[in-house]
């Protein structure tokens, strides 16, 4: 009986004749298997560990997320490595608030590639882990652009005790400064200087200056013209008379710089009739023609719709949208209680400009918005929100930023630069495709402006202010 069973045991334990039998059948007396639903999820022996409980810990949250604009169509992305209870094996990155990743990289830096170039861009990150616990999305970080100049200096006489044409100091400081971008005016008055004479040279010196600095150039062509193209006028506008000789005069400009001109824009502040003498219609014809031109002579060119000073989207914001707890002053700095704000929002002037503004934004042709950002800067981000309910997915610039109004606020060098500070601090909750600071010189005193201590350098003999640092510094930081 005794050899009966053991010949049943050897060939049930040994079905093969293979090497290192012994070990094997040890091995296999000690082998277990784990099942978890049936199914088989690890093998072990029996003197090993049991298998750990499932990891359901996610990551640290990413911290320190930043991005950088290298280019016109690249956005460098870093940040801090996430901690985890087992190990970060990747992360997620999201872009322009998308809900599938662009990209799960193992590092902390990702080169986000083949961008829009008239677009704003912003990230999240995740991070996760082997198990597949992915933290919560990271602090959104908005790629900065450095900042322009909007309308410095480009005279082309010698600026006294310099022995240098405006333009000339106005590159050295551009240069200086760090900034890619600047912006200025055109006005067809002065190229057509009688009827079907044409004097290119100022302008020609005036582009090819900036150009061969390598700073990319705005230009605003201002809504007037010679006498004999104007109808209605008054000392700022004008209403041309014949939008045909109108578009050929935009047709020879832009023929005459090809790739020189990164933007073109029609028009500035045109939504009061101060800053644009005809109606609604009639500037929406023109900027059509505008438009039409452009694209005909140079389809890529970017067309900018004219800049809406601060009130625009504050009416519409605090009239249309109910936001009034954004300040809001009348002209001469008054500022206005929340409870008069219904009589406010009633009057003629704030209606006739949300009826003019609502008839160009849906009726003139253009691939950006710009918008002025002067004083309350805690309000901007409300006003860039307001801008994307009048125009739903075009992206913003904003050709003019500056202060401090001195109706109602310090002059001194010291505020003038912390105004500068905090706007460069709220410039990326703005995703803004490009911003301008106004301006490089300060006014004239005898100018009486509003915004006259703007300026970086002084009136008086051109010195640098605080403000010119500040400037610089966040330049040098947004640039590779």
């Amino acid at each position: 009986m005794k050899k009966i069973l053991v010949c049943i045991f050897i060939a049930l334990a040994v079905p093969a004749a293979h090497a290192g039998l012994s070990v094997g059948l040890i091995q296999a007396a000690r082998k277990k298997v784990d099942t978890v639903n049936g199914k088989v999820v690890r093998n072990h022996t029996a003197d090993s560990p049991p298998p750990p409980s499932a990891d359901t810990q996610a990551p640290a949250i990413p911290a320190n997320l930043t991005a950088v604009a290298v280019s016109s169509s690249q956005i460098d992305l870093a940040w801090t490595a996430s901690s985890d209870n087992v190990g970060v094996t990747g992360y997620k990155i999201y872009r322009n608030g998308g809900v599938s990743p662009i990209a799960a990289p193992a590092a902390t830096t990702y080169n986000d590639a083949s961008l829009g170039a008239e677009t704003a861009y912003y990230y999240k990150v995740s991070a996760c882990d082997l198990a597949g616990n992915c933290s919560a999305q990271s602090t959104a970080a908005v790629a900065t652009p450095p900042l322009g100049i909007s309308f410095p200096l480009v005279g082309t006489s010698v600026m006294p005790g310099l022995g240098i044409t405006q333009l000339v100091f106005s590159v050295q400081h551009l240069q200086a400064l760090h900034s890619p971008i600047v912006r200025f005016s055109e006005n067809w008055k002065y190229r057509e200087t009688s009827a079907g004479v044409w004097n290119w040279d100022p302008l020609d010196q005036r582009i090819n200056a900036f150009y061969n600095a390598g700073i990319k150039i705005m230009l605003t062509i201002e809504a007037f013209g010679p006498t004999w193209r104007c109808g209605t006028s008054n000392a700022r506008t004008c209403v041309f008379n014949d939008l045909d000789v109108f578009k050929s005069y935009i047709t020879a400009l832009v023929l005459r710089y090809p790739g020189k001109i990164a933007k073109i824009q029609f028009g500035s502040e045109v939504y009061t009739s101060y800053w644009y003498v005809g109606t609604d219609s009639e500037f929406i014809q023109s900027a059509n023609a505008f438009y039409t031109a452009v694209k005909a002579a140079a389809p890529a060119l970017p067309v900018v719709l004219a800049g809406m000073p601060t009130g625009v989207p504050q009416v519409y914001a605090v009239c249309t949208q109910g936001k009034t707890y954004i300040p809001t002053r009348r002209s001469n700095g008054a500022l206005i209680a929340e409870a008069d704000l219904p009589a406010f929002c009633a009057e003629a002037l704030q209606q006739s400009v949300l009826s003019r503004t609502a008839a160009i934004v849906s009726g003139a042709s253009y691939d950006i918005i710009d918008v002025h950002l002067y004083d309350n800067v805690e309000s901007w981000p409300d006003l860039r929100d307001t801008l994307d309910a009048m125009a739903p997915g075009i992206p913003v610039l904003a050709s003019e930023v500056g202060g401090p109004n001195k109706l109602y606020e310090s002059q001194t060098d010291a505020f003038h630069a912390e105004k500068v500070d905090a706007f460069l601090r709220m410039l990326p909750a703005l995703r803004l495709t490009e911003a301008y600071y106004f301006q490089l010189v300060e006014y004239d005193p005898a100018l009486n402006m509003d915004h006259e201590k703007s300026g970086l350098l002084r009136f008086s003999d051109y010195s640098v202010k605080p403000a010119y640092t500040e400037v610089q510094s966040h330049n040098v930081g947004a640039q590779p």
